[in-house]
C-alpha cells in the first residue's frame, strides 16, 4: 500500500513506474533503471538489504549515476560495516548472472547510506505523504537528510460533522497508507461543494464524530489491539 500511495500521489510530471509490477525478468528491470528512470527513490525498510532484486536495482542506478533518494521507514536499521562485509554477499550472489559483483553490491550500498535522504515519521497521514512527495518531485536534490513532520493532524481541530471515517491503525505504515488511497478514491468521487463527504481518516488522538453514518475499517493484523480502535468501534456501535 506505501508504493501504491507513491504513485497515486506523484504530482510530478512523468510517470511512476513500480519495480515490483515487473519482477519476472530482472534483466528487464535493471535496463529500465538503466535507461528510463530519473530517480530512484528506495524506500529502505527492515528487510531491504536482503532483496537481492533491490541490491540489483541500488546497484545499477549507482553504477549509471541515477539520481538516488533514500525513503527511510520506521523499521529500518541501518546495517553495520561488519554486515556489509560478512552478510551482504549473501544475499546479493545471485545477481553475479546479471553482471553485478558482490564489490559492486557493497560499493552501492555504501553509497545508499551516504545519499539524501528522507526520514518518514512513525505515524503517516495524506500531509505528509503531499510533503514527501514535493520533496521527491524538487528539481534539486534535498539536503542530506530531510525529517517529515507528523504533527500537522495533531494540529487541526478534532472532526465535528464527518458522515464517513476511514479507520486505520496509524501505528502500521502499511495500514496507514491503505486509508490515504482509500479517502483519495473516495474524495475524488464526492460531489463538489460537500465537504462533509469526505472521509475522513481518524487519528488516534481524536473521537469518532457524533455524525458519523458509517465506519470503514482497515483490517490489518494486530488492529484489535489499538484501544484508539476498539472506542471508536464501540463509539460508532452506541450511535
Amino acid at each position: 500500500s506505501l508504493h501504491r500511495s507513491f504513485s497515486d500521489l506523484q504530482g510530478c510530471n512523468g510517470k511512476v513506474f513500480v519495480d515490483s509490477d515487473d519482477l519476472q525478468d530482472l534483466s528487464t528491470l535493471f535496463g529500465t533503471v538503466q535507461g528510463q528512470v530519473e530517480t530512484l527513490l528506495v524506500l529502505c525498510s527492515r528487510e531491504l538489504l536482503t532483496r537481492y532484486w533491490c541490491l540489483g536495482e541500488i546497484t545499477t542506478a549507482f553504477s549509471n549515476k541515477v539520481r538516488v533518494l533514500s525513503i527511510i521507514l520506521p523499521d529500518f536499521c541501518t546495517p553495520s560495516d561488519s554486515w556489509i562485509e560478512d552478510e551482504l554477499p549473501t544475499h546479493s550472489i545471485a545477481l553475479a548472472g546479471h553482471g553485478i559483483g558482490v564489490a559492486m553490491v557493497k560499493d552501492a550500498v555504501k553509497q545508499l547510506l551516504n545519499a539524501p535522504l528522507v526520514q518518514m515519521p512513525a505515524k503517516l497521514t495524506l500531509q505528509v505523504m503531499c510533503n514527501l512527495t514535493s520533496t521527491i518531485c524538487a528539481e534539486q536534490h534535498p539536503p542530506k537528510s530531510i525529517v517529515l513532520d507528523d504533527q500537522t493532524a495533531e494540529k487541526q481541530a478534532p472532526p465535528t460533522e464527518y458522515e464517513d471515517v476511514i479507520l486505520a491503525d496509524e501505528t502500521c505504515i502499511e495500514a496507514a497508507s491503505a486509508a490515504c488511497i482509500i479517502k483519495k478514491a473516495l474524495t475524488a468521487v464526492m460531489p463538489p461543494g460537500r465537504v462533509e463527504l469526505i472521509p475522513h481518516i481518524l487519528s488516534f488522538s481524536q473521537t469518532l464524530p457524533a455524525t458519523t453514518r458509517q465506519v470503514l475499517l482497515v483490517c490489518t493484523n494486530g488492529v484489535f489491539r489499538k484501544k484508539p480502535v476498539v472506542a471508536a468501534l464501540l463509539d460508532a456501535q452506541r450511535l
